[in-house]
């Protein structure tokens, strides 16, 4: 869950957890590294030695790289902190491992394979404190955006439904009441809210709780003035261009190898082009080229584009495949380079169906605030949209990714990318 839940605690409580998560990972570090130092080597006694400092300093490294990305990325919606931990710390772990294993710095094989479970286990028992922060018991005022928030189940948060205003002055034990600010209350309701109020007690928006529990931006619930404020983060923005380059020349020895055995078994499938290219719209509405291997057989769309439908025809064994695990977008890593695209953004569409969106669906056009992606937010949630009510539903994902685009945030979708490419998710 998002930080939302903590934004609700006293600011006593926020400090007591605060102060607390930090006493424990100060002491879990040290522990770890005693633990690990005594059970690999017999002793504490290389900790001192000049042989190991690069090891021990780089072990360190991780593990506050670790506690970092489950800080910051706690504070979106759809997290499971427990997956974080662990894939942050294996991630971490291996390339530590990589920077040991190429250099001349002295490093102990037993005491790397022992110092990341430990460290996984520490961190977990931070993930119980701040599990145990969050958990909220809530009244909700049933109007409005009420029946979506109860649908977004979470589970550290309990809801008592209200069925009357009077309800609202014997509440006891809750953290907070729920309203949609957006909707119209009877005089009745407006009464017992601001009483609530007046004795300086917590008020939640639905909307936010809804966003914050879901990942998504409601459209019913939005303004013009709202979204026009989805710049999405533009001094992050260019920072972010610098590390879209750093990544495809870092990964592009992989990405051509896996090219060319790609290339060569769509040839070897059937007629056509290994790659084809389409236009899409981009970055402020423009047109760009974007290139795809070819999935399906040759001249498919020869009629016009369409969405790909379940199981779809159209598309050959090789394509299948490749779509599955997303091989078919490595060729877009050249349009990443020349600044098109981003690793990480809102799928780009093509101009037809953007065109038909702009008319359909509102505030559709504020997804071009960024560059379009490869992976995003969207894909990882939802999967592929094949119609305009699962485009919908696609958009609010994009404008919650727009709002608070992030370096975190990105971090997120990428240990959620690594989850859709081994399990297939939302191919068609």
């Amino acid at each position: 869950m998002s930080d939302f839940a903590t934004k609700g605690q006293t600011r006593g409580k926020r400090r007591g957890f605060r102060f607390l998560s930090l006493l424990w990972l100060l002491t879990g570090l040290v522990f770890t590294l005693l633990t690990s130092c005594y059970l690999a080597f017999r002793s504490i006694g290389p900790l001192l030695d000049e042989r190991y400092r690069a090891m021990f300093a780089i072990s360190v490294v991780s593990f506050v790289a670790a506690a970092a990305i489950v800080r910051y990325v706690r504070r979106f919606a759809l997290v499971n902190l427990w997956s974080i931990v662990i894939w942050s710390c294996l991630g971490l772990g291996v390339a530590a491992l990589l920077v040991l294993s190429l250099s001349d710095l002295g490093y102990s094989a037993a005491y790397v394979a022992l110092y990341y479970p430990v460290s996984v286990a520490v961190l977990a028992v931070w993930v119980l404190m701040i599990h145990k922060i969050e958990n909220l018991k809530l009244a909700m005022i049933p109007e409005g955006l009420s029946g979506e928030v109860l649908q977004a189940r979470h589970p550290q948060l309990v809801f008592q439904v209200l069925q009357s205003p009077d309800e609202v002055h014997a509440l006891n034990g809750v953290d907070g009441i729920v309203v949609d600010v957006e909707t119209p209350l009877s005089e009745p309701w407006l009464r017992a809210v601001g009483q609530w109020s007046a004795q300086r007690r917590r008020i939640y928006s639905a909307s936010d709780l809804y966003e914050s529990i879901s990942g998504r931006v409601s459209l019913m619930r939005i303004s013009s003035g709202i979204v026009a404020g989805f710049t999405g983060n533009v001094g992050y923005q260019g920072a972010k261009r610098m590390l879209d380059i750093l990544g495809v020349i870092t990964l592009s020895p992989i990405i051509l190898l896996v090219m060319a055995v790609t290339a060569i078994a769509v040839k070897a499938e059937g007629r056509g082009p290994a790659i084809f290219s389409q236009q899409r719209i981009g970055l402020g509405g423009r047109s760009f080229t974007i290139y795809k291997f070819r999935s399906m057989v040759s001249g498919s769309e020869k009629d016009g584009p369409k969405f790909a439908a379940h199981r779809d025809g159209r598309v050959t064994k090789v394509g299948a495949f490749i779509r599955k695990f997303r091989i078919d977008e490595f060729p877009q890593m050249w349009n990443i380079f020349r600044g098109d695209m981003s690793l990480i953004g809102p799928r780009p569409e093509q101009p037809k169906f953007v065109a038909e969106f702009n008319e359909q669906i509102p505030y559709y056009s504020y997804r071009h605030q960024v560059r379009p992606g490869i992976t995003g937010w969207a894909q990882v949630h939802q999967g592929y949209a094949a119609d305009v009510e699962a485009t919908r539903d696609k958009l609010e994902y994009d404008l919650y990714y727009i709002k608070h685009l992030s370096f975190w945030l990105d971090i997120l979708i990428v240990f959620k990318t690594l989850r859709t490419i081994a399990t297939g998710f939302g191919a068609r």
